[in-house]
Order: structure tokens, then sequence, then C-alpha cells
């Protein structure tokens, strides 16, 4: 049995159900958001040189995959990818408008996600329409300010690697592997690790929240062996949530990139 409360709530969270939904909601007069780099200038000094501190914005592919239902985005994407395509665009220039603001304000790093909408969902054919037609600009954008493009993709991305780093980013995290990804890390360092600094394999959930400390570090040093220690940062996998012992471990996995690192 649906509640009505349910019906509602689904209703605002993915209001594009198809063609005539997308061409009301082209047609709404849109106001480009006023940037605020505050925040962000006082974490950085917080933080000093002991982290990077980044934005968190989302690629162009984001519009269209977050205003349809996980469902209704695949079926927009097979049933009438000119609009996709066209609402990705819409994204694009609106996130290019934002990022210039911020640039001009003093930021000097980006986290970007939402790519692996693409990636997991819809496959090559989809990620180079959807991505590769559109995130270069973003990246080049980034470039000019001489600021970090950092990107977040979730799930199996080696037969995306490549792609990656035709796109000129500067990192990409999480490199999941196996089950909730496929990567392996010195494949994907052999791939891109010239061109891209690898980030993460180290599974949040099921290793640093679970696993003893001495196994953690085990595997972290496993890590540094396959892809380290240059080009590459020993992390998780980017989850964001974390108990106390799983605080513990990353707190052990410092330590054991400070044993390998370069400088």
């Amino acid at each position: 049995m649906v509640r009505r409360n349910e019906i509602t709530s689904a209703a605002v969270a993915f209001p594009l159900k198809g063609p005539e939904d997308v061409e009301h909601f082209l047609a709404i007069p849109y106001s480009a958001p006023e940037s605020n780099a505050a925040p962000f200038h006082a974490l950085k000094a917080r933080v000093g040189e002991e982290g990077l501190v980044t934005v968190g914005i989302e690629a162009g592919v984001c519009l269209p995959a977050s205003w349809f239902s996980p469902e209704g985005f695949c079926r927009a994407w097979a049933d009438a990818p000119d609009l996709v395509a066209e609402l990705t665009w819409v994204g694009a220039q609106r996130i290019l408008g934002y990022v210039e603001q911020l640039c001009l304000a003093g930021v000097d790093a980006f986290r970007i996600g939402g790519v692996d909408y693409a990636s997991v969902q819809l496959g090559p054919t989809g990620f180079d329409a959807l991505v590769m037609a559109f995130d270069p600009e973003l990246v080049a954008l980034a470039h000019q300010h001489g600021v970090i493009a950092y990107y977040h993709n979730h799930g199996p991305v080696t037969r995306f690697l490549d792609r990656f780093a035709e796109l000129g980013i500067d990192a990409l995290e999480p490199l999941e592997a196996r089950p909730s990804g496929n990567c392996d890390l010195g494949e994907s360092k052999r791939r891109i690790g010239d061109r891209v600094c690898l980030v993460g394999n180290l599974d949040d959930m099921e290793v640093v929240e679970t696993r003893s400390r001495e196994e953690v570090c085990r595997l972290g040093r496993q890590c540094l062996e396959q892809a380290g220690p240059e080009g590459f940062i020993l992390d998780g996998t980017a989850s964001g949530t974390y108990t106390e012992q799983g605080a513990r471990n990353f707190m052990a996995l410092l330590e054991v990139a400070r044993e390998y690192g370069t400088g």
C-alpha cells in the first residue's frame, strides 16, 4: 500500500517524468545563485597545510540524472537522448558560471561529483555523450585559474580510466576494489598514473570500519606497494560514514602513508 505522502514526496524528488516536463522546466526563467567562498576560506585557514580543502560541485549530467528518477533517467536516455543531452548542456553552462565566480573569489580546488550517473547507469556511450562532451570545458576553466579539478566517481571505473585522463583532471577517487567496483590499483597506475593522481581504494565500511588496526595497515601498505608512493593518495572510498573504530583506523593509515611518503 502506497501512502499519499509517499506519492507527494516522490513527485517532489523527481519532478521530471517525460519530454513535456523537460520542455516546461527549460521554459522556467533561471537566476544564477550568488557564490559564497567565505566558508571555504575559513576552513582552509583552519586546516592550513594539513589537508586539501575543496568546494563540492556537480557535473552537468547531474541536472537530468537528479531530476528524473533513476529508472526515468535511463528511460529518458533510451527514448530521447537529445533531450537528455540538452539538459546536460544546460546544467554544464550553469555550473561554469558558478565555478567562474568561485575561482575569482579565490577557491583553488573543486571536488566534482555526479559523473557516476553516466558511468554506472548509462555505460560508455552515455559517458561519452554526457561527460566527455561537456566536462573538458569545466576542467579547462578550473585550470585557467590554476585550480585543481578533483573528480569523484563510484562503481566500476576500469573501462573509463583513459576517458577520465583525457578530461585533463588532476585526481580521481575512490577507485573501489571488488565487490563495490573493479579497480586494480596496479593496472590503474600503469594506465593513467602519469596523468592523474589516484585516490582511495580501501573500502570504508567493509575494511576500515570492520578490520583490526593491523589488518587495515597491512592492506594500506599493499595499496602503496601497488600504486604509490608518488601520484597516489591512500584513502577510503568516500562513504562519509565513520565510527570511532573507522576514525582510529584512518589515523593508523596516516602513519602508514608517512612511512612511504616522498616529501
